[in-house]
């Protein structure tokens, strides 16, 4: 099981909570971050992130981005994540 933190890791999370009220999308994002930092085993924790994601996918996109690198992405960096169709 994944326990969610309380606040968020990445400045990716942190833009798209600020003013967030709804508190089981903030509970959903929370858990996605902490899935990217460590996954975890299991059918269950697999389905609720894959959901997570369809419903999120820019910010799913550059929360991964922002752990592989180590670092926040510049606007630069997160524009080239998913680009204008």
């Amino acid at each position: 099981m994944i326990a969610a933190a309380s606040a968020p890791h990445t400045a990716a999370l942190r833009r798209a909570l600020d003013g967030l009220r709804d508190h089981r999308m903030t509970d959903d994002l929370l858990y996605l971050e902490a899935w990217e930092m460590h996954p975890a085993p299991g059918v269950a924790a697999a389905l609720r992130v894959c959901q997570i994601r369809r419903a999120n996918p820019e910010l799913a996109a550059e929360i991964r981005a922002e752990l592989d690198r180590g670092r926040p992405l510049t606007g630069h960096e997160r524009a080239a994540l998913c680009p204008a169709p």
